[in-house]
C-alpha cells in the first residue's frame, strides 16, 4: 500500500508542471498568431481605406480622401499609391504644404514614375506662387529652384512627347517666376537669364518674352 500511495504521490508531482507547460505553450502560441494576425491584417486595412479614398477623389470629395488615405498611410507606409493620393487630396484642398511632404515620399518611393514628380512640381510651384504673393521671397526662389531640381530629373526619364511637352511648359513657366523674384530682389541679370531660359523650354510664352524685351538692352 505504502508503494502505491507513494507512486500516486509522485505522479501527481510530475503532472503539475507538465500542465503549467502547456499553459505557457498554449499563450507563447496566441501571442505569435495575433502578432502574425496584425502583420496580414494591416495591409489589408490599408487597402481597404485606399478604394475608399479613391472613391471620394472620383466624387472629388477631397477632404472624405484625406482622412481615408491618412488611414491608408497609418497602416502602411510603403505604397508611393497612398502618398501620391494623400499628395493630390492635399493640393486639391490647397494645402500645398502637405502636398509637397506626400509628394516627397511618393518620388522617393518610386523615382522612376514621372506622374509622383508632376504634382510634386505643381505643388512646390504652388508654395512658391504663395511665398511671392506674400512678400518671402527668398523662399518663393528656394521653392522655385526645387521646382526646376525636379524638372532636371524628370526630363531624365523616359517621356511621351506629350509629356515632353507638358515637363516643358510647366518649366518654362517655373523659369519666369524664378525671374520675377529675382528681378523684385534687384538681381536684374538673374532675371534675364531666368526669362531666357524660360523661353528656351516654353518659345511660344508671352509673359516672358514681354519680360526679356522689357530687360533687353
Amino acid at each position: 500500500m505504502a508503494i502505491i500511495c507513494n507512486f500516486k504521490r509522485i505522479d501527481s508531482r510530475n503532472s503539475e508542471p507538465s500542465i503549467v507547460i502547456k499553459k505557457n505553450d498554449v499563450l507563447i502560441a496566441v501571442v505569435f498568431f495575433l502578432i502574425s494576425l496584425l502583420f496580414f491584417v494591416k495591409p489589408v486595412l490599408a487597402e481597404l481605406y485606399y478604394v475608399k479614398a479613391a472613391k471620394a477623389s472620383k466624387e472629388e470629395n477631397w477632404q472624405n480622401c484625406i482622412q481615408n488615405i491618412n488611414e491608408s498611410i497609418r497602416y502602411n507606409d510603403s505604397e508611393a499609391k497612398y502618398f501620391y493620393t494623400a499628395a493630390l487630396g492635399s493640393f486639391r484642398l490647397a494645402n500645398y504644404s502637405n502636398a509637397v511632404i506626400f509628394s516627397k515620399k511618393a518620388r522617393n518611393l518610386t523615382p522612376y514614375i514621372p506622374e509622383t514628380y508632376k504634382i510634386l512640381i505643381f505643388s512646390l510651384n504652388e508654395m512658391g506662387n504663395k511665398n511671392y504673393k506674400e512678400g518671402n521671397l527668398d523662399k518663393a526662389i528656394v521653392y522655385y529652384r526645387n521646382s526646376i531640381e525636379s524638372f532636371e530629373k524628370v526630363f531624365l526619364l523616359p517621356l511621351s512627347k506629350r509629356n515632353i511637352k507638358v515637363y516643358s511648359k510647366l518649366t518654362g513657366i517655373t523659369y519666369y517666376n524664378l525671374g520675377n523674384c529675382l528681378i523684385k530682389k534687384g538681381d536684374f541679370k538673374g532675371a534675364l537669364a531666368s526669362y531666357k531660359t524660360s523661353l528656351k523650354y516654353a518659345p511660344d510664352y508671352q509673359p516672358a518674352m514681354v519680360k526679356l524685351k522689357e530687360l533687353s538692352p
